[in-house]
C-alpha cells in the first residue's frame, strides 16, 4: 500500500498500519470491511489534514485494481469518514478534490467508479459550490476516459447517468452544452460491444438501462420533446454513418431510439432517405438495425423503424435495396423468433421482407433448415395464444416461400413434415386442411380459384374482416358494381364499388383498403386501435343506406320539382295544395325512414287533414313514393327484414303490437349456462330462444295503454318478413359496471351449416338460412386480439381470409375453433339468394362487364403490377438467378417458359408474379 511520507501525524500512522495490517489478512472482505469501520471508531478525533490525505488514499484504492480488496476497503474508508468525521468533510471536500477526479483519473483502471465518488462528494460537500465544476468537466471525462472493457465503458456510463439524474443540476443547461453532453455518451455508447457470457449480458443491458433513464429524465424536463428527440437522433444518426470511427456500432444504441419520439418517425425515415440517394448507406443502415433488433431486448422502437423504413422504400420502388437487406440479414432474424422477447420486434420485419423481397431461392434456403426448429419451439407454446398467432403466421409465410421457390423436394421434407404435424393437431385451430396439406406436397404453384387479401394498415383486421364478408354476399358485391352513383353524394358507396372491382381482377396477392378506411372510419374509433368489428359493420351498412337513400331523395325532388313546373304551366288552376304542404298538413315527416302502414293518415280510420280528396290522395301516393325510395336501397334490399313485437298484458288481456326494420339480430347468451368443449350451446337453441316469450314484470314490467299503469305481461318477438342474407350477432362482449370496461364472455357454441327462423304467419313456418361467412373474434377483450373471417364461395369451398393472407379451408374450422377464438358475426343465406362465384367461373362478372371506369381502374393497377414484377425479374437476372427460381431437382437447363407455372389468377403471361394468394 502506498503512503503518504513525511507528512503522517503518529495518529494517522497507527491508523493506515492498522488498514494495512487488515487487508492482508486472510479474510473476507465483508470482514475486513467491518474490522476497518471498527478501527475508524477508535480513530474519532482526526484533523482537516488527515482527512484530505484519508479522502485521497481511499481515491486510489477504488480507482486503482482490485488487489487485496483494494476498491472495497475504500468505500469503507469513505463511509468511516462519512460516520465519524461528518463535521469536517465539507472543508475537506473542496472544488479542487471533485477538480482532480475529472482531469486526474480518466485513466485509471477502474475509472467507472469516478461518477460515483463525485456522487460522494455532493452528497458531503457544499453541493451549490461543487456542481458548477461538474458541469465544466463531465463531458470532458466522458470524451477521454479510457475503459480497458466494454463492460468497464457501460459501468462508466451508468454510474455517471445515475450521477447526474440524482443531480440534475449537475446536468448543462445551454443548447450547445446538453448536445455536446448527449454527443459524448451516444459515441460512447456506439463503442460498446456486448459481453459474451450471460451474466456480463445481463450486467451490461441493466448499466445501459440507466442510461436511457437518464435521457428520459432530460426529455421530461425539457419544454420542447421533439426537438430534444430530433437533436438525439442527428447525433445517432452522425455516429452511425461514420464508419471510420464507428465500423461495427454497438447495438446499445437502440436504447437511444427508445427514448425518440414515435411521432417523427416517418418523417425522419423521409428525410434520411432523401439525403441518402446511396444505396449502400441505407442497406448499412437497414442491417444495423436489424441486428440491433435481434441482439437488444425489447427494443420496440427499432421494430418501428425498420416498419417504416421498408414502406418508405417501397413507395419508392427501391426494391433491389430491400432485396440486399434481405440477403445479408434474413438468417439472424429467424433465428431471432426462437427467443420470445425477440419475437414480438422480430416477426413482423420478417413477415414484410418474405416472401416479396426475397431476390433468389438461394436467399430464402439459408433458412430453410431452422424452419422446423422455429416451428417446433413455437407448438412448444401453444397454450400461450400469441404464440399460435405467431405459427400461423410462419407455417403461413414459410408455406407462401416454397410456393415461390418450388422444385426443392429433398431441401423441404423436413419442413412439409412439420407443417403435417402441425395440421393434424386439433388442438391448432384454424390450421390448413388435408387438401391444403396435398397440395404443398407437390409444391405446384397456387390453384386459380384465388382471392386477393387486404394489407392491415394497423389494427384495421376489424375492417378487413367485414369486407370480406360483404364481398362474398354475391347479392350485395353485384348491385355494389352495377349501382350508378355519385361521389358527391355517395363516396363510401363509390370507395366500395371500386375496392370489389380489384377484389374481383387484380393480379395482387393483396390490396389496400385506405381510401375506404379514412371514407367509413366510425365516430370515435381512433386510427391505430383495435375496433369493435359489428359497430363497423353497422355503421357502414348505416352510411350506404343514408348515402342511396338520399341520392335517391335528391333526385325524386327534382322530379317533383320538375313535374310541377310543367303542371303549373299546362293548367289554369293554381289554388291546390303541392305535395309537401300536403304531407305536412297530414303529419307525415318528410323524412320518415319506415314504411309501418300505422303511420299512414286514415289507414286506421282517421280521417285526412286537407281540403281536397284529390290533393290528399297524390300526396299520400308522393308519401308512398317517397317510403319506396327509402325502402329500395341496396342495404334494404339485401339484408333488411321486419320483425313484429307483441306485448299482452296480463291483467286486461289486451295486446299491442308494432312492426319495425331490422338489420341484424343479436343473440344473447343465457345467464345460468355457459358453452364449454364438452357442452357447448347450441346456435339453433339460442335462436329459439330469442324468439320465445318473454315475461315482462318487476323493474322490466309493461305499461299498459288500457290499465294506464305498469303490469306484468308477455312480449314475442316474430319475424314477419325475413332478409334475403341474415347477419347474426353473437354478443361475446359484456359491459362490467365494476370496472367499466367491456368483458369478453367465452362461451363454446356448435354451429351447423344450417339455421331456422321462426315466422309469424304460422308456428310451423320457418325461414331456412344457410352459412356462408363468419367473422372470428381472437383475444380476451374487445380492444385487443384480430378478427378474421371463413367464407364460403357457391362452388362450397371454404376459406379463410386473415388480412392479406387468403388460405384454403373447411366448414368444421368454426367448431374446432376453441375461446378466446369465438366466432362474432356470422353471415346466412336464405333459400333465394345466391353466393359469389368462384374465381374463373363463368358465373363471374368479367372484367369486360365492369363499368368503364372500374375497368379501367383495375387494368391500370394490373399492368402497374406487372410492371414491379417485371422490373422484379430484371433484377434477379442480373444476379443470374432467375432460372432456379422455377427449377425442380430433376429440371435440366431448359429455358422455356412453358415450364413455368401458371399465373395465380389464370391463364398464362409472359411472366409469374408472386404465388402467396393461397397459402397452405
Amino acid at each position: 500500500m502506498a503512503i503518504i511520507e513525511g507528512r503522517e501525524s503518529s495518529n494517522l500512522v497507527s491508523l493506515l498500519c492498522t488498514i494495512r495490517r487488515i487487508l492482508v489478512s486472510a479474510l473476507s472482505d465483508v470482514d475486513k470491511e467491518r474490522l476497518i469501520e471498527n478501527t475508524f471508531m477508535n480513530y474519532s478525533q482526526l484533523n482537516i489534514q488527515e482527512c484530505v490525505e484519508l479522502v485521497a488514499l481511499a481515491f486510489s484504492m477504488i480507482l486503482s485494481d482490485n488487489m487485496e480488496g483494494k476498491n472495497s476497503a475504500g468505500w469503507c474508508i469513505l463511509r468511516s469518514l462519512e460516520h465519524s468525521q461528518q463535521s469536517i468533510l465539507a472543508d475537506v471536500i473542496d472544488v479542487s478534490v471533485v477538480e482532480s477526479l475529472f482531469t486526474d483519473y480518466f485513466n485509471s483502471p477502474n475509472v467507472g467508479e469516478v461518477p460515483s465518488l463525485v456522487s460522494w462528494c455532493l452528497k458531503n460537500g457544499v453541493t451549490p459550490v461543487l456542481e458548477p465544476i461538474v458541469r465544466e468537466h463531465v463531458v470532458e471525462f466522458l470524451r477521454h476516459a479510457h475503459c480497458r472493457n466494454s463492460l468497464a465503458g457501460s459501468d462508466l456510463l451508468s454510474s455517471m447517468a445515475v450521477m447526474l439524474e440524482n443531480h440534475l443540476a449537475c446536468i448543462p443547461s445551454g443548447p450547445v452544452q446538453l448536445t455536446e453532453l448527449c454527443q459524448a455518451m451516444i459515441r460512447k455508447l456506439a463503442t460498446l460491444e456486448m459481453p459474451r457470457d450471460s451474466a456480463g449480458v445481463a450486467l451490461f443491458i441493466s448499466n445501459i438501462r440507466n442510461v436511457e433513464k437518464l435521457l428520459k429524465v432530460i426529455a421530461d424536463h425539457t419544454s420542447d420533446r421533439r426537438q430534444l428527440s430530433a437533436m438525439y437522433l442527428r447525433i445517432l444518426y452522425a455516429t452511425v454513418s461514420d464508419s471510420v470511427k464507428y465500423p461495427d456500432p454497438s447495438p446499445a444504441l437502440a436504447t437511444i431510439l427508445q427514448v425518440v419520439d414515435v411521432d417523427i418517425i416517418n418523417g425522419s425515415v423521409q428525410s434520411i432517405l432523401s439525403d441518402q440517394s446511396d444505396n449502400e448507406s441505407i442497406i448499412r443502415l437497414m442491417t444495423m438495425l436489424c441486428g440491433w433488433l435481434v441482439k437488444w431486448p425489447r427494443a420496440n422502437h427499432v421494430n418501428r423503424w425498420i416498419l417504416s423504413l421498408i414502406s418508405k422504400l417501397e413507395e419508392e420502388n427501391r426494391t433491389d435495396i430491400l432485396q440486399a437487406v434481405v440477403e445479408l440479414n434474413i438468417e439472424s432474424l429467424f433465428n431471432a423468433l426462437l427467443l420470445p422477447t425477440m419475437r414480438p420486434g422480430v416477426l413482423p420485419v420478417v413477415l414484410r421482407l418474405l416472401p416479396v423481397h426475397c431476390a433468389s431461392a438461394e436467399v430464402f434456403h439459408k433458412i430453410v433448415p431452422r424452419i422446423p426448429i422455429v416451428i417446433l419451439q413455437l407448438r412448444r407454446e401453444k397454450n400461450n395464444p400469441v404464440s399460435c398467432d405467431d405459427l400461423r403466421a410462419v407455417l403461413n409465410i414459410t408455406a407462401q416461400c416454397m410456393h415461390v421457390f418450388p422444385g426443392h423436394r429433398q431441401l423441404y421434407e423436413p419442413v412439409i413434415r412439420v407443417h403435417e404435424a402441425c395440421w393434424q393437431d386439433k388442438s391448432f385451430a384454424g390450421s390448413p386442411t388435408s387438401n391444403a396439406m396435398s397440395s404443398l406436397w407437390r409444391l405446384s404453384p397456387p390453384p386459380p380459384a384465388a382471392r386477393c387479401g387486404l394489407h392491415n394498415l394497423g389494427n384495421t383486421c376489424y375492417m378487413n374482416s367485414v369486407l370480406q364478408a360483404l364481398f362474398m354476399t354475391h347479392k350485395f358485391c353485384t348491385a355494389v358494381l352495377d349501382s350508378e352513383m355519385s361521389d358527391r353524394y355517395q363516396p363510401v358507396l363509390c370507395g366500395l364499388q371500386r375496392l370489389f372491382a380489384l377484389l374481383l381482377h387484380s393480379r395482387r396477392p393483396a390490396i389496400s383498403a385506405e381510401d375506404l378506411l379514412n371514407l367509413t372510419r366510425p365516430p370515435g374509433f381512433s386510427p391505430g386501435h383495435q375496433q369493435d368489428s359489428s359497430e363497423f359493420l353497422i355503421y357502414l351498412l348505416d352510411v350506404l343506406h343514408e348515402q342511396e337513400k338520399n341520392l335517391r331523395n335528391q333526385k325524386g325532388s327534382e322530379k317533383e320539382n320538375a313535374d310541377q313546373g310543367h303542371s303549373s304551366s299546362s293548367s289554369a288552376q293554381d289554388d291546390g295544395p303541392s305535395a309537401s304542404s300536403a304531407i305536412a298538413e297530414a303529419g307525415v315527416p318528410m323524412d320518415e325512414d319506415e314504411d309501418d302502414e300505422d303511420d299512414v293518415p286514415g289507414a286506421v280510420g282517421g280521417a285526412p287533414a286537407v281540403n281536397s280528396v284529390v290533393n290528399t290522395t297524390n300526396s299520400l301516393g308522393q308519401r308512398v313514393d317517397q317510403d319506396q325510395r327509402d325502402r329500395d336501397t341496396i342495404v334494404r334490399r339485401t339484408f333488411s327484414g321486419k320483425w313484429q313485437i307483441k306485448i299482452q298484458c296480463l291483467t286486461c288481456r289486451s295486446e299491442s303490437s308494432h312492426t319495425d326494420p331490422f338489420i341484424d339480430l343479436q343473440v344473447c347468451f343465457p345467464e345460468d349456462q355457459a358453452g364449454s368443449d364438452s357442452h357447448p350451446l347450441e346456435l339453433q337453441a339460442l335462436i329459439q330462444a330469442l324468439f320465445s316469450p318473454e315475461k315482462l314484470s318487476g323493474d322490466n314490467s309493461y305499461h299498459c295503454e288500457k290499465c294506464r299503469s305498469l303490469q306484468e305481461g308477455v312480449r314475442v318477438l316474430r319475424v314477419v318478413e325475413p332478409p334475403e342474407y341474415l347477419i347474426l350477432i353473437l354478443k361475446h362482449f359484456q359491459y362490467n359496471p365494476v370496472t367499466r370496461q367491456r368483458m369478453k364472455l367465452m362461451h363454446k357454441v356448435h354451429y351447423t351449416e344450417t339455421l331456422e327462423i321462426p315466422l309469424a304467419s304460422n308456428a310451423q313456418n320457418v325461414a331456412r338460412y344457410r352459412l356462408y361467412a363468419a367473422v372470428v373474434h381472437s383475444g380476451r377483450s374487445v380492444d385487443a386480439g384480430h378478427y378474421y373471417t371463413f367464407t364460403r364461395d357457391a362452388e362450397d369451398t371454404w376459406l379463410r381470409m386473415d388480412d392479406e393472407t387468403v388460405s384454403l379451408s373447411n366448414s368444421e374450422q368454426l367448431n374446432l375453433l376453441r375461446p378466446p377464438e369465438t366466432p362474432y358475426m356470422l353471415f346466412y343465406c336464405g333459400s333465394g339468394g345466391t353466393l359469389q362465384p368462384s374465381v374463373g367461373s363463368p358465373e363471374q362478372i368479367p372484367l369486360s362487364n365492369l363499368k368503364p371506369g372500374l375497368a379501367q381502374l383495375v387494368m391500370s393497377d394490373n399492368a402497374a403490377f406487372l410492371q414491379e414484377e417485371r422490373n422484379r425479374k430484371a433484377r434477379m437476372i442480373q444476379n443470374k438467378v432467375l432460372d432456379r427460381r422455377y427449377r425442380t431437382d430433376d429440371d435440366d437447363d431448359d429455358d422455356d417458359e412453358n415450364n413455368h407455372p401458371g399465373s395465380s389468377c389464370g391463364g398464362q403471361v409472359a411472366m409469374n408474379p408472386p404465388s402467396n394468394r393461397f397459402v397452405y
